[in-house]
C-alpha cells in the first residue's frame, strides 16, 4: 500500500513547473488532498509568506481540493548528517 498516491515537484521561481502548473495538473488527475511540504532549511519569506499566498491562491480556484501545508525540512539534525556525508564523500573521491 502506498502512502500517496501523486507525488510532484514545484518551484516558486527561477524554474518550472511552478505551483500553480503542477496544482491544475494533479486536480486534473483527480486529486481532492494536496499536501505542501516546502522543501527548504529555513524559514524565509518562501515559507511564511509566498507559499501561503500560493495556496490561498489555489484554493479560491479549487475549493473542492482540501489543501494542507507542512512544515518545512528546517534545520534537522538529521539534515546535517546528510551533508557531512556528503562532505565525507566528496573527500574520499579523486580530484576532479
Amino acid at each position: 500500500m502506498r502512502r500517496w498516491d501523486v507525488v510532484e515537484a514545484c518551484f516558486l521561481q527561477l524554474a518550472k513547473p511552478g505551483f500553480s502548473e503542477v496544482v491544475k495538473d494533479v486536480v486534473g488527475k483527480g486529486v481532492k488532498r494536496i499536501v505542501v511540504m516546502p522543501l527548504l532549511l529555513f524559514s524565509g519569506s518562501h515559507v511564511i509568506k509566498d507559499i501561503p499566498n500560493e495556496i490561498e491562491d489555489e484554493n479560491r480556484k479549487y475549493p473542492e481540493v482540501e489543501f494542507y501545508y507542512a512544515k518545512s525540512l528546517g534545520a534537522d539534525e538529521r539534515i546535517a548528517q546528510i551533508a557531512a556525508d556528503r562532505i565525507d564523500e566528496a573527500i574520499n573521491q579523486s580530484y576532479i
